[in-house]
C-alpha cells in the first residue's frame, strides 16, 4: 500500500479541498504526505520586471505552501516548491523523494483533457508511480 503521497497543488481555490482529501487518506494509510507547487517558467523577452514578478510568485507560494502545512501537519521539509514544467518536474520529484502516489485535483469539465486539466493529463502521462485524480469542489 501507499506510504508516501504526494500533492501537487496549482495553489487555486481548489487546492484546500484537495490537499484536506489526500491528508485523510495519508491518515487512514499512516503514510508520509508532501506538497509541491510548480512555477512554470516566463519567457517574456524584454521586459525588466520579470524576475521581480517570478520572486513575488515563489514568495507568494511559499506563503501558501507554509500555511497549508501548518494546517495540515506537513513538515516544512516535506513542502517543495519548484521552478520547471509540470508534467516532467512533478513526477521527477516523485521519484526523487520515493513517493509512492501523484495526488492531483480535477475541476470536474468535460472531455479528458478538460475532465484532469492538461497539467494533470500531462503529469499522468509523465509518471511513472500511480496518479491519483481527486475532484477538487470550489
Amino acid at each position: 500500500m501507499y506510504t508516501h503521497l504526494l500533492v501537487a497543488t496549482d495553489l487555486s481555490e481548489q487546492t484546500d479541498g484537495t490537499i484536506s482529501k489526500a491528508a485523510a487518506v495519508a491518515k487512514k494509510l499512516d503514510a508520509k504526505l508532501s506538497l509541491v507547487h510548480i512555477i512554470e517558467p516566463m519567457y517574456y523577452h524584454g521586459y525588466p520586471y520579470v524576475a521581480e514578478f517570478e520572486a513575488a510568485l515563489m514568495d507568494h507560494a511559499k506563503k501558501e505552501l507554509e500555511a497549508f502545512g501548518t494546517k495540515y501537519g506537513v513538515k516544512k521539509e516535506d513542502l517543495h516548491i519548484m521552478n520547471g514544467v509540470v508534467k516532467t518536474a512533478v513526477p521527477e520529484l516523485a521519484e526523487e523523494i520515493h513517493a509512492d502516489v501523484i495526488i492531483l485535483g480535477s475541476h470536474g469539465h468535460n472531455g479528458l483533457s478538460r475532465l484532469l486539466g492538461s497539467s494533470a493529463s500531462a503529469v499522468l502521462h509523465h509518471a511513472h508511480r500511480d496518479v491519483l485524480v481527486m475532484r477538487s469542489e470550489a
